[in-house]
């Protein structure tokens, strides 16, 4: 079991995004979610929220990865 996490973790490590391409990433996802299920900006940043939560995540995931908060923030300025 130990040896298949390492695996997996040595895999995914082998992908990571820049904080700049997560942001893009968001931006794209906000984007689909308004045009696609008509979910506004105000609900994206409940779901975000519920996700800090949820993921107890505070400064990101490893380095690469903006935290919730700077993603929610980043989703907010797209708000009308």
């Amino acid at each position: 079991m130990e040896f298949q996490i390492t695996a997996y973790l040595h895999l995914i490590s082998k992908h990571l995004y820049s904080k700049l391409q997560e942001y893009e990433a968001d931006k794209l996802a906000s984007e689909a979610l308004a045009e696609c299920f008509d979910i506004v900006i105000d609900h994206q940043v409940q779901i975000f929220q519920f996700m800090q939560v949820e993921t107890k995540d505070a400064d990101g995931f490893w380095d690469q990865h903006p935290s919730w908060a700077d993603r929610i923030e980043n989703i907010k300025k797209k708000a009308p």
